[in-house]
């Protein structure tokens, strides 16, 4: 599903990744541990296409397509997702206005929706949206944490709360197109029912989509509103920033069960974990587990590899 062919990135001209290369095959779940400002970070906004990760040698090969130039909304519409370590608070914009700015921006793409079940969305699977700002280009906290986080909202519409009293029968709709690609209306009733319903599932209060976005929400929020997206777009690979950071352990489970239960929703749903800790791997058993040191990847093995690191630390390796 997707290749990685001998990748050397740099941000800021600094090097961060060298000659790496990495197979990954779909329907697996690749476990990417390291040590802090190892490059683990820097490979996921990478595969994403973030604009300060400057790819100077290599390819990156998505279902036999090279994406390595391709701008980020492509490679959302292509079906990759990247959650967000650090997701960013957006003060004044709707979590229900978010998804609907979302959705409607990406509403030519395929959309599987129906009122009693959750969706297979193909709008913009990112965390966040996945739109970059140019602006801000250079925009790169430390490498110590690798946080690479300048979300652009720009582009999202102010919309109207989800007020469905007060909203015309033209406002009570979304575009969108169905399985043969023909466009078609679904009702803000119909999605927020969906929401509702995933809302359910995740263990969220239903009164997140009318808050702002991120803003004041606690760790595990964030990062259950995540797992809300990533659930409701259904992408083909998931790229997870290391979301166990910060979270008890109910809320490790639930990022755990949402995962699994995309894989059980399609068995071809891919995902590349980035984590310091085998914690999550617990309850989301990895097939394969890679080390990366020095922006290098140093190791490859199965899920043993992650019991070796958490009895030796990364000593070995670094």
């Amino acid at each position: 599903m997707l290749k990685l062919q001998n990748l050397t990135v740099q941000i800021n001209q600094q090097t961060i990744l060298k000659n790496l290369s990495l197979q990954v095959y779909p329907g697996t779940v690749h476990a990417l541990m390291g040590p802090n400002g190892s490059g683990k970070s820097t490979l996921a906004y990478t595969i994403m296409g973030h604009p300060s990760c400057q790819i100077t040698t290599g390819n990156l090969i998505f279902q036999g397509q090279d994406i390595t130039d391709l701008s980020i909304d492509k490679r959302a519409r292509l079906g990759i997702f990247l959650a967000f370590q650090y997701p960013q608070a957006v003060p004044g914009l709707k979590v229900f206005n978010f998804l609907k700015a979302a959705y409607e921006a990406f509403s030519s793409d395929n959309i599987i929706v129906s009122a009693t079940s959750l969706p297979r969305l193909r709008y913009a699977p990112l965390g966040m949206s996945g739109l970059w700002d140019e602006r801000e280009r250079g925009t790169v906290l430390s490498e110590n944490n690798e946080r690479i986080m300048t979300a652009n909202l720009s582009t999202t519409r102010a919309a109207t709360p989800p007020n469905l009293g007060t909203l015309s029968s033209s406002e009570r709709t979304y575009r969108r197109a169905d399985s043969d690609n023909k466009s078609t209306d679904v009702s803000v009733l119909e999605f927020k029912q969906i929401l509702d319903s995933a809302l359910v599932t995740l263990g969220l209060n239903p009164e997140l989509i009318e808050r702002d976005l991120n803003d004041g929400f606690s760790g595990g929020e964030k990062k259950r509103l995540e797992m809300l997206q990533l659930y409701l777009l259904q992408p083909k690979i998931a790229i997870i920033d290391e979301i166990d950071s910060g979270l008890d352990v109910d809320a490790l489970k639930t990022v755990a069960q949402v995962l699994q239960a995309c894989r059980v929703r399609d068995p071809e749903f891919t995902i590349i974990l980035v984590t310091h800790y085998r914690r999550i791997l617990e309850y989301l058993k990895p097939d394969f587990v890679h080390v990366i040191a020095g922006g290098e990847l140093v190791a490859s093995g199965t899920e043993e590899l992650s019991h070796k690191i958490d009895q030796a630390g990364y000593g070995l390796y670094v």
